[in-house]
């Protein structure tokens, strides 16, 4: 896979196909583009080896909710995390009646290898977080 490069000060609208921009509140991601703040989905966070994310998709019924793996890979020197990778959690070959936390974490494991491979249909990503003074 490519390396996204692109200055991350710039405008939305300046920035390469390749960068995803993604707006996380304490409890709340969005993801916005030029001139729009992009409508919130909720999420939760779990620690973890990997840690997990669960986003609201924005449906109903069982797809409320889809779960993203969450590996650190820098953090800043308060210890915020700088840069990430993240990867959408697969159902295993079984389908996908995961009914507990230890089988949760036990797919994100798995899907984290295939995510980073060019065959990936959903492929991971590397997050970088940019802080702006409020």
């Amino acid at each position: 896979m490519a390396e996204c490069r692109f200055n991350l000060r710039a405008e939305l609208d300046r920035w390469p196909d390749c960068a995803d921009p993604v707006q996380m509140g304490q409890t709340a991601l969005s993801r916005p583009s030029p001139g729009q703040p992009g409508s919130a989905l909720k999420y939760v966070y779990a620690e973890g080896d990997p840690g997990l994310l669960q986003v609201e998709t924005g449906r109903g019924g069982p797809e409320a909710w889809s779960y993203y793996g969450f590996r650190p890979l820098a953090s800043d020197a308060d210890g915020e995390v700088i840069r990430a990778r993240i990867w959408p959690v697969t159902c295993p070959a079984r389908g996908c009646r995961l009914k507990t936390a230890k089988e949760l974490l036990a797919a994100a494991r798995a899907s984290e290898a295939q995510a980073f491979t060019e065959a990936s249909e959903d492929p991971g990503r590397t997050a970088v977080w940019v802080r702006r003074a409020q």
